[in-house]
């Protein structure tokens, strides 16, 4: 067996602020997550996309982290994934669809919700 790690976080940024508004209402406990890794936090968030993060590149308000076990197979194919969208977009239009009520996603782009469930779903 092998562990996969989320990391749940809010912060006070422009886009934290605004998901927690269209998601939760006033006073969101969470606006991002994002998968662990040995370098860092690899996930999809504007405005960039999926990179590669350093672990401190934000000071989260709320951070909360949640494990995992999964079959080695599993782990494999879920990082696997997740390392392959490296350089994809952000999906500003997935954002957008939740503020309308409206499914007007990118397919070739993904908001952080997404690429996590993506990956899991591998």
């Amino acid at each position: 067996m092998s562990e996969i790690i989320l990391r749940f976080i809010n912060t006070d940024t422009f886009i934290g602020r605004a998901i927690d508004e269209v998601t939760w209402g006033a006073g969101g406990v969470f606006s991002h997550v994002e998968l662990c890794v040995d370098d860092g936090y690899l996930g999809a968030q504007a405005p960039n996309g999926v990179r590669l993060r350093p672990k401190h590149y934000c000071e989260p308000t709320t951070e909360v982290f949640c494990r995992i076990e999964v079959p080695d197979d599993v782990h494999s194919a879920i990082m696997d994934f997740a390392h392959a969208q490296i350089g994809r977009g952000y999906n500003f239009s997935a954002v957008a669809g939740v503020l309308l009520h409206a499914d007007i996603s990118e397919s070739n782009s993904w908001d952080c919700a997404q690429f996590v469930g993506y990956a899991f779903a591998q």
